[in-house]
């Protein structure tokens, strides 16, 4: 059974962005999203689903095309270093997203179910879903 899989992104801060208005285009997306990241990769426990896994993570996103190619690093466990790249273009509506790892061979098309922004606290938040295994 193929279930929803639900991802959120909270970007902060997003200095060289300007927050005049409320929608976000792919192009202002792509701008947040660049640079060097440090922080964690979390998801379902997938042998205890009552649990979370936290892992530390680097991200190195740079722009692609419409979007952006995420190259990322996580520890997953004592000696084993996960390392891989993904591509990231959101439409030019605004409601959908192609989250593509190099190595699947068909594209991943996420939902976007939410993607707005807080001037004050100068974010994007972006929530998508894609329903997969």
């Amino acid at each position: 059974m193929m279930k929803p899989l639900r991802t959120a992104f909270v970007l902060i801060p997003l200095t060289a962005l300007a927050l005049s208005g409320q929608f976000v285009n792919a192009a202002q997306l792509s701008q947040a999203f660049t640079g060097n990241w440090v922080g964690t990769l979390e998801y379902k426990d997938y042998r205890n689903p009552d649990l979370r896994v936290t892992l530390p993570t680097i991200l190195d996103v740079s722009p692609l095309g419409a979007g952006v190619k995420i190259s990322f690093t996580y520890d997953d466990g004592p000696g084993k270093t996960v390392t891989g790249e993904d591509h990231f273009t959101l439409s030019a509506d605004g409601k959908t997203l192609d989250w593509t790892g190099v190595k699947e061979k068909t594209p991943e098309i996420f939902t976007v179910l939410s993607l707005r922004r807080d001037a004050a606290t100068r974010t994007i938040t972006l929530v998508a879903e894609f329903e997969g295994d």
